[in-house]
């Protein structure tokens, strides 16, 4: 998608802070907005809008980046965290990505 700022960051055409991880299917980085003191997006690379738009073909790369989530919490030494998928009015970029939150967090009911 030419105006998602998430595919931007896949293409190289706009930087993001670090990159934590990166292979041919997903990329994690830090939020630009972090809620928590740790707060990283991992990203499919291929563009699906939300949860609310996944298929069953995309049933594999959902299941990858749930196990993904537990390999970048390990990597990074995060031992308590919580994973948010956000949908509708609370999606910022329309992009699926999933949210690793540790440390102090404003609020820690979901």
């Amino acid at each position: 998608m030419e105006e998602c700022v998430f595919c931007k960051i896949v293409n190289k055409e706009e930087p993001a802070e670090r990159i934590i991880f990166e292979d041919q299917d997903f990329l994690v980085f830090p939020s630009k907005f972090p809620s928590a003191q740790t707060h990283l997006l991992l990203i499919p690379k291929k563009h699906i809008l939300s949860m609310a738009h996944i298929s069953e073909e995309d049933g594999d790369i959902l299941g990858r980046l749930l196990v993904l989530s537990r390999k970048i919490a390990e990597l990074e030494s995060i031992k308590d965290y919580k994973l948010v998928f956000n949908i509708g009015k609370y999606l910022h970029v329309p992009h699926l990505h999933l949210h690793l939150v540790a440390g102090d967090l404003e609020n820690d009911r979901v």
